[in-house]
C-alpha cells in the first residue's frame, strides 16, 4: 500500500486527541465510587440496569412513578450488554465502567476492519478512532454526561458501517445476512435516534445493487426489524399512546428550528450551533473531493445521495419538522455526518489538487486537535464535579431513615449552583435504598397529566394542597429544602429528621 503524504501530519492530531481523551477516560475511572448527583444522565441508565435485575424486562416495577413496564419507553440495549458484567461483579458503577471500555474496544475493532476494508493505513485507522471517540461531542455525551445508550448504539453503527462498506464493493452473498442482520438487531435496540439515522446507510447500500442482491438486503432488513419487534413495537405503540407516554411530546430535533445563528458566547450552546452550520457543510466539501478524485463516479454519487439529502435538510434546519427525524437531537446527526466526513476524506487523493488546498488541510489537522481540546477541556467539566458537597451529604443522610415499604417524594426545588434535580437522588435511591417514589429519572415513561401534580409540589406552599397531592401519590415522606422546611413544620407534618437546610417529614394518617 502507498503511503498517503497526508498520514504524516495525522500523528500531531493523534498525539494530542488521543492523549486528551485517555486523560477524560482516566479521569472517568472516579465514577468508580462517586454516583453522580448532579448535571449527569448516568443514574438513569444504571438505575435502569439494576431494575433489569430486580424486576426483569417488560415486567411491572414499583420504584418510579407509582409502578411502570420496565423498557417500554426507554432503549435496553446497553442494559442488556452490560448485564452480565453486573451479575459478575455486583457492582454497578464498576460494570459501568468496565462496559464503557468494552465499548470502546468493540468501537476500535470495527474502525480497523471498516479501515481495512477502505485500504486506510493503521495511522488512518487510529485517527479515524481518536476523532470519532476523543471529539469534544462525544467526550461530553460519553464521558461525561453518561449517555450510554449512545454510546452503544455509536459502537455498534460503525458495525454496521463496516459490514455495508465491505458489502459496497462486493458482490451481497448469504453472509451478508449473517453480518448485516445481528448488528441492525443491536443498532435498534440500543437507541432509536441512531438506529434511524443508521438505516439511512442500509438505504444506499440498496440503492447501489441491482436485483438478487436488493432482494437480500430487504429481506435481511425485514428480519432484523423481526427480531427486534419484541422492544421496538411495543415502544412505538406506547410512545403513540399520549395518555401513557410523552416522548412524542418531546420533539428534540425542534431545538434546531430556534438555533439559526448562535449568539457569541462561550458556552456550550454556542458551540453546538456552530457546529450545527460547520459540520454539514464540510462534509459537502469533503464529499465533492472525494467525488472529484474518483472521477465523479455515478455509483458514489448514487451511494451517498441519501446522506447528502439528510445533510441539506439538517443544514437547512428541515429536520426539525420532518415526522421521526424531528425526534431526533442534533448530536446524533452531527456524530453520523462526521462519520461521512472522515470516510470520504481518508478516501480522497488529494496528490493532484492545488498545493493550497493541500497547505489548508494540513493547517486545519494542526488546528482540529488544538481547538477539539480547548472547547472540551473549557466546556466539559471533570469528574471531579460529581463529588459531593454538603447539600449533597445531607440529603442523602434523608434517605437512611425512610422506611422501604412507604414512598417519598421532593416537595421543593434543590440550589440550582450545580445543576441539582431531584431525579438524580430518586435514581441513587432505588439502587442503594431500595426505595421507591411517585417521581423518577425518566420522565418519558410518566404521561405530563400524571406529572402536573410533581411538578406543582415543588412550589406549593398551601398546606392542604400539599396533603392533597402526596394523599394523590400514595406517599408518605416529603423531603424538603430552605423554606419548605418551616412550610412542611407549619402544616402539621412529622418531622423526622433534618440536616442543613434539608429535611424529612412524615405525612401521618396516609
Amino acid at each position: 500500500m502507498k503511503k498517503d503524504p497526508l498520514d504524516k501530519w495525522l500523528y500531531f492530531l493523534i498525539i494530542v486527541m488521543g492523549v486528551y481523551f485517555l486523560i477524560r477516560i482516566i479521569d472517568q475511572t472516579k465514577m468508580i465510587s462517586i454516583f453522580p448527583l448532579v448535571n449527569n444522565d448516568l443514574g438513569s441508565y444504571v438505575a435502569q440496569l439494576h431494575m433489569l435485575k430486580i424486576c426483569g424486562f417488560h415486567n411491572f416495577c414499583p420504584y418510579w412513578y407509582n409502578g411502570f413496564i420496565t423498557f417500554l419507553i426507554s432503549s435496553p440495549g446497553w442494559q442488556f450488554f452490560t448485564y452480565p458484567l453486573y451479575l459478575m461483579f455486583n457492582n454497578i458503577l464498576f460494570s459501568t465502567y468496565i462496559s464503557n471500555i468494552l465499548m470502546y474496544t468493540i468501537g476500535f475493532i470495527f474502525i480497523y476492519y471498516l479501515g481495512k476494508g477502505q485500504k486506510f493505513s493503521r495511522i488512518k485507522i487510529i485517527a479515524f478512532f481518536v476523532i470519532m471517540f476523543g471529539n469534544s461531542i462525544n467526550i461530553g455525551n460519553f464521558i461525561f454526561q453518561g449517555r450510554m445508550s449512545s454510546l452503544n448504539a455509536t459502537v455498534f453503527f460503525l458495525g454496521l458501517a463496516a459490514v455495508i462498506y465491505f458489502y459496497k464493493s462486493h458482490k451481497i452473498d448469504k453472509k451478508f445476512i449473517l453480518f448485516f442482520v445481528p448488528i441492525n438487531v443491536l443498532v435498534i435496540l440500543s437507541h432509536y435516534q441512531e438506529a434511524a439515522l443508521a438505516q439511512v446507510l442500509v438505504l444506499s447500500l440498496f440503492l447501489i445493487k441491482k436485483g438478487y442482491e436488493k432482494i437480500i438486503i430487504t429481506l435481511s432488513f425485514i428480519l432484523s426489524l423481526i427480531l427486534s419487534a419484541f422492544w421496538w413495537v411495543p415502544f412505538l405503540l406506547e410512545s403513540f399512546n399520549l395518555k401513557q407516554s410523552s416522548i412524542l411530546i418531546n420533539e428534540q430535533g425542534k431545538w434546531l428550528a430556534g438555533q439559526i445563528i448562535p449568539k457569541i458566547e462561550f458556552s456550550t450552546q454556542f458551540f453546538t450551533t456552530l457546529l450545527i452550520i460547520i459540520i454539514p457543510i464540510v462534509l459537502f466539501m469533503t464529499f465533492y473531493f472525494y467525488w472529484i478524485s474518483k472521477k465523479k463516479s455515478f455509483k458514489i454519487l448514487i451511494f451517498y445521495s441519501p446522506i447528502l439529502i439528510l445533510n441539506l435538510l439538517f443544514w437547512l434546519r428541515l429536520t426539525a419538522y420532518i415526522p421521526l427525524l424531528k425526534h431526533i437531537s442534533p448530536d446524533p446527526f452531527l456524530i453520523f455526518f462526521l462519520f461521512f466526513i472522515l470516510i470520504t476524506f481518508f478516501k480522497t487523493n488529494f496528490k493532484f489538487f492545488p498545493k493550497i488546498l493541500r497547505t489548508l488541510i494540513i493547517s486545519f489537522l494542526i488546528i482540529l486537535p488544538l481547538a477539539n481540546v480547548i472547547v472540551s477541556h473549557t466546556q466539559t467539566p471533570y469528574w471531579d464535579t460529581f463529588e459531593y458537597g454538603l447539600i449533597e451529604k445531607n440529603i442523602l443522610s434523608l434517605l437512611d431513615v425512610i422506611n422501604p415499604n412507604e414512598k417519598f417524594v421532593f416537595v421543593s426545588r434543590l440550589p440550582f449552583d450545580k445543576v441539582r434535580y431531584s431525579s438524580y437522588y430518586y435514581a441513587y435511591a432505588t439502587i442503594y435504598k431500595n426505595l421507591s417514589t411517585p417521581g423518577g429519572y425518566y420522565y418519558h415513561i410518566a404521561s405530563p397529566d400524571y406529572r402536573k401534580g410533581l411538578h406543582q409540589i415543588l412550589d406549593e406552599k398551601n398546606c392542604s394542597n400539599i396533603r392533597n397531592i402526596m394523599y394523590q401519590y400514595n406517599t408518605s415522606y416529603a423531603i424538603g429544602y430552605g423554606e419548605k422546611c418551616n412550610i412542611l413544620g407549619d402544616c402539621g407534618f412529622e418531622r423526622i429528621k433534618k440536616e442543613g437546610d434539608a429535611c424529612l417529614y412524615r405525612l401521618n394518617n396516609l
